[in-house]
């Protein structure tokens, strides 16, 4: 569906024309949150960040203007604002957090077979993909850290990451594991 097309059907308020926009746009609206957003704590409410852009672009298309830049770019500026608006939502609940008023369960151990065996999820990777993967997934680091770890650029972490998804969902590993 033509951005044109998809803009007039969702001010339309078509159901059809948001399921399209997930569809289009839904891959991309993630990657933009997950840039905002670095940690793996904040990235553990993706898909609430998603609902409330998609929420917002059906009750905002009608300030959409095409003369000011592309649909993409304005849907972007959203998923954007929603992801910081999200994160500093976090930073003030824990800036008001009584920590003498919590108090923290014990975490149950895992059972032996509920754990994610990255060794065989991640074999199908080159080392240095493998390297990044591990750094990124299991130790909780941002692609600039890992990019000073490893001697390399942030874009070239990026790259390695989407290689890496890619080879993946096509080896079938990542949809075993995913939610």
């Amino acid at each position: 569906m033509e951005d044109e097309t998809l803009v007039a059907a969702l001010r339309l308020h078509d159901d059809q024309a948001m399921m399209a926009l997930i569809e289009t746009y839904g891959t991309f609206v993630r990657q933009v949150v997950w840039r905002n957003l670095p940690s793996a704590y904040e990235r553990s409410y993706t898909n609430d960040i998603e609902n409330r852009t998609y929420y917002k672009v059906w009750t905002k298309i009608g300030q959409f203007d095409p003369a000011k830049g592309s649909f993409k770019s304005w849907l972007a500026a959203i998923a954007q604002n929603q992801a910081r608006d999200y994160q500093r939502g976090l930073a003030a609940s824990f800036q008001f957090l009584d920590i003498d008023q919590v108090y923290l369960a014990e975490p149950a151990a895992p059972e032996p077979e509920a754990q994610l065996d990255t060794d065989a999820l991640f074999a199908n990777l080159s080392d240095v993909e493998r390297a990044v993967f591990e750094r990124f997934f299991n130790q909780d680091q941002t692609p600039a850290q890992i990019a000073k770890a490893l001697h390399m650029r942030r874009s070239a972490v990026y790259q390695h990451l989407s290689r890496g998804r890619k080879k993946l969902r096509q080896g079938g590993g990542l949809n075993a594991y995913s939610e």
